[in-house]
């Protein structure tokens, strides 16, 4: 049975503001001044706005806010990538 949408709402409310365990499929984004895998919010959101990562905003109907949730396995892949780009050029990035 899938999740509604108002269902996924109510299970990403009660989440802890950084959900930093590699099991979480889905992450807060993290409050200001936090940060998740040592990247504050603003990189995360422009690693979002350039389609690095996947996210998605949650919001109830007729409501403009929403909490904004970052799939993680994109998030990891992003940092995967990184790694293996920065051992190939020998460290350097």
């Amino acid at each position: 049975m899938k999740s509604s949408a108002e269902d996924l709402l109510r299970q990403a409310e009660q989440m802890p503001d950084i959900g930093n365990s590699a099991e979480d499929e889905w992450l807060r984004l993290p409050k200001p001044g936090l940060r998740l895998f040592a990247l504050s919010r603003t990189s995360i959101n422009e690693l979002i706005s350039d389609g690095h990562v996947k996210a998605m905003t949650l919001r109830r109907p007729g409501r403009i806010r929403g909490l904004k949730l970052i799939y993680g396995p994109s998030l990891r892949e992003y940092l995967h990538r990184q790694l293996k780009m920065q051992n190939e050029n020998g460290g350097e990035m």
